[in-house]
């Protein structure tokens, strides 16, 4: 399965917000939403991700004032971007190498969607479900007892 399948089942939704948001406006909207992370924009272009990480780090490092600083100053820059044509293998070794949840997916340099590394468990365990099931049934059906 690649990405942009993923993304097909997921939805494409993107939640953005911009560079001179304050960070509790994108906290408001996060909260709001019951997302992890904010994908930041600069015009047509891709400036960052904002997520739970980077609230905590502007936190500690400015006391609650960081609440009034922009997301520009406190987002996490260049952010790990994945193509819709990866696979969801690709995709999931390259969360867990990076360390990252989020992953903004691309076609070409336009965003396309966000994959997460929920995302990628739930589909797995969808997966898994779906073979213990035909297991089960193949047993069922060769031993009829």
């Amino acid at each position: 399965m690649r990405v942009r399948d993923l993304l097909d089942i997921k939805g494409r939704i993107v939640h953005l917000v911009t560079t001179d948001a304050t960070i509790a406006m994108a906290v408001a909207r996060m909260h709001d939403d019951n997302i992890h992370s904010l994908v930041v924009m600069d015009g047509d272009s891709i400036a960052g991700i904002f997520t739970e990480r980077d609230v905590l780090a502007a936190l500690n490092d400015h006391g609650a004032s960081a609440l009034d600083c922009a997301v520009g100053a406190c987002m996490t820059r260049k952010p790990y971007l994945c193509d819709e044509n990866a696979t969801l293998e690709q995709a999931e070794r390259q969360l867990i190498a990076l360390g990252v949840r989020h992953f903004p997916v691309v076609r070409g340099e336009r965003l396309v969607g966000v994959v997460t590394l929920r995302d990628v468990l739930q589909r797995h365990l969808t997966e898994v479900d779906t073979l213990a099931d035909d297991l089960r049934n193949y047993i069922m059906s060769s031993y009829p007892g």
